[in-house]
């Protein structure tokens, strides 16, 4: 069988190939400001642009190097929003009327 090259690498049939997160939520080409915290990239995101988003994001790991805290890290957060919401009382800006809270298309896609 035929070696992959890999950037110059010659692989043989059968190499594990692997990537780690760190390098994969700064790719600058997928990722615009990389280093900035903008989780409204997620909302302007569409068609191959959020596909491209989805597939390079894995803050847990994937397949057998799964976090294995995934589960408990996912509860804790959906805990947190509950016991928030249970004990303030949350309001709506001063501002808010009828035409800020009209419905917008989105959606939430789980990848797995």
């Amino acid at each position: 069988m035929k070696s992959y090259n890999l950037m110059g690498y010659a692989l043989p049939p059968g190499t594990d190939v692997a990537t780690q997160a760190w390098s994969m939520h700064r790719n600058a080409s997928v990722f615009p400001s990389p280093d900035s915290f903008a989780p409204e990239r997620w909302l302007k995101a569409e068609g191959e642009e959020l596909k491209q988003m989805s597939a390079h994001m894995m803050p847990f790991g994937l397949g057998s190097r799964v976090c294995i805290g995934q589960n408990v890290a996912q509860m804790m957060m959906r805990m947190v929003l509950a016991s928030l919401v249970r004990n303030f009382n949350i309001r709506t800006a001063l501002e808010t009327n009828e035409r800020s809270m009209a419905m917008r298309d989105a959606f939430v896609r789980f990848v797995s």
